[in-house]
């Protein structure tokens, strides 16, 4: 996968990483304590988002859009976005110096990756929790992903994420934790002011607390007994039914999405996890995203690049959101994951 992440100047991978290099090997490694400059560099992160007038052409005259601008790469000239006026970006710097802050309000937390996909006009920061937990019997590691954009797509967000060590599957706090367990600025308001900063780093208890609510909804989920037939039905909810209308014939891309999901299945029960379970379905589920499933790349990263940020931060996130709502009302879980 990190082959196909955006690269530096220096041809290098965007990225930069401290303990088990990922990622088939590439990115700097950076030794624990690194400075802010050295992990912002490392990372591809040296780079500042120009507002630039936009312009267009009208009968040949030039003109400037009164009320839109250009968010332009202040090292290559590459245009991200054209936003309005009311877009405020947060500098990649600023991303990375409010993440150091973050992290250090709680000195369980160490940075541990950070980089660049979409060719910048999305950037992204993990911090990894010192305490490990078990759910469900499975080793998982908590973090904290801070995300933002500079197209419009993503609000400056930092939220808990679980990692099962198994099988590197992946589960953010808006699936299992709701609003309750991130921290969500809209790029309207100003990022910098302290007041914004200041709340962003009360509410870090909040995503602490929310790994508690994974490891109780997996345990739940666990105890969630499912027969074949409504293994096979929920992925088929989640492929062919979503893509065929009425009782037409379903195409064969879906049939083999369809196919894909329970090979994923299986294979989590080959790793040792019980058959016929509300967790083994979303274990099912978590590993066709973030391993299988096929993504369109539209920013040229690369299909690698693609499934990550589908899997953490677009379609393949809701179709995780959505496995865990329809288990949670099989299960009778729904108050429990309200709470």
């Amino acid at each position: 996968m990190s082959h196909e992440l955006a690269l530096r100047a220096d041809g290098q991978a965007a990225m930069a990483y401290v303990g088990q290099r990922p990622w088939h090997h590439l990115g700097e490694e950076l030794q624990p304590g690194a400075s802010l400059d050295v992990w912002t560099k490392a990372a591809g992160l040296d780079w500042s988002a120009l507002v630039v007038p936009a312009q267009y052409d009208f009968n040949g005259e030039l003109r400037t859009a009164p009320s839109s601008f250009h968010m332009v790469r202040s090292d290559n000239g590459e245009s991200l976005s054209v936003m309005s006026k009311r877009y405020k970006p947060v500098q990649p710097g600023d991303v990375m110096a409010f993440f150091r802050d973050f992290i250090l309000t709680d000195e369980r937390f160490q940075l541990e990756t950070a980089g660049v996909l979409k060719g910048g006009r999305v950037i992204w920061a993990l911090a990894k929790f010192a305490d490990p937990m078990t759910v469900a019997g499975d080793a998982h590691v908590p973090y904290v992903l801070l995300t933002t954009s500079y197209n419009g797509t993503l609000a400056t967000t930092a939220q808990g994420t679980m990692v099962r060590v198994v099988c590197n599957n992946t589960l953010t706090a808006s699936v299992y934790g709701g609003e309750k367990a991130l921290v969500k600025v809209p790029h309207y308001k100003d990022f910098n002011k302290d007041s914004v900063k200041l709340d962003a780093v009360e509410r870090l208890s909040s995503i602490v607390s929310g790994y508690d609510r994974y490891k109780a909804l997996g345990e739940a989920l666990a105890g969630v007994k499912m027969a074949a037939f409504q293994v096979e039905g929920l992925f088929k909810r989640l492929t062919i039914d979503k893509v065929t209308k009425d009782d037409a014939e379903p195409s064969g891309k879906a049939r083999n999405q369809l196919a894909a999901l329970l090979q994923s299945y299986r294979d989590t029960l080959l790793e040792g996890t019980e058959g016929g379970t509300g967790w083994a379905v979303l274990n099912g589920v978590t590993r066709y995203v973030d391993h299988e499933r096929t993504t369109r790349d539209t920013a040229g990263d690369g299909n690698g690049a693609s499934r990550m940020a589908s899997s953490l931060l677009g379609t393949g996130a809701a179709m995780k959101k959505e496995a865990v709502s329809v288990l949670a009302e099989l299960g009778n879980l729904r108050d429990f994951m309200a709470a």
